[in-house]
């Protein structure tokens, strides 16, 4: 700008005006102009390209949740409506347990028979017919013997201490 004397207006120069002329390639030249000067740039354009692709995807993923949530939904419902419908008693698997020996058998074979069951199955079911799959009660065996201990003559008695463990006399070993 270029001021002139008397401290008037400044004064423009306009070099493009020159481009205001009736000419058909100056009017294009300015079409092209206010062109680029009208359209966003690539970048904005990339970015809004992203937020639009990011935007559906969001809005399947959504519509996924939500279908997934009614499916959870109706099948805890219909779960809890008929499960009463549905379930069957459980059937509790008992294992045959060991039964008392006859009581044909004296007292010395009683004594033997629980000490069996408690020791040696092996010799158990070879002399007594006892099944492989019974379950035997320890503790009722040890109680059964200790009640027929002090009646078995003296034979039975070494027998059944071969299998008692060892008991310590005195304060050594």
């Amino acid at each position: 700008m270029k001021k002139t004397s008397n401290n008037a207006l400044p004064l423009r120069r306009d070099p493009g005006l020159a481009l205001m002329q009736n000419d058909a390639a100056q009017k294009a030249f300015m079409e092209k102009m206010r062109g680029k000067l009208a359209r966003p740039s690539e970048k904005h354009i990339i970015r809004e390209e992203a937020i639009r692709v990011r935007t559906q995807k969001e809005a399947l993923g959504w519509g996924w949740k939500l279908a997934m949530a009614g499916i959870l939904l109706v099948a805890n419902t219909a779960y809890l409506e008929y499960r009463h419908e549905a379930s069957k008693p459980v059937v509790k698997l008992h294992a045959p347990t060991l039964s008392a020996p006859a009581k044909t058998l004296d007292v010395n074979d009683q004594a033997l028979y629980w000490t069996y069951a408690m020791y040696d199955f092996k010799l158990l079911k070879q002399k007594f017919d006892v099944p492989k799959n019974v379950v035997i009660n320890g503790r009722q065996a040890a109680m059964e013997l200790a009640q027929l201990l002090p009646r078995v003559d003296v034979r039975t008695h070494f027998i059944i201490d071969r299998y008692l463990p060892v008991r310590k006399i005195g304060g050594k070993p």
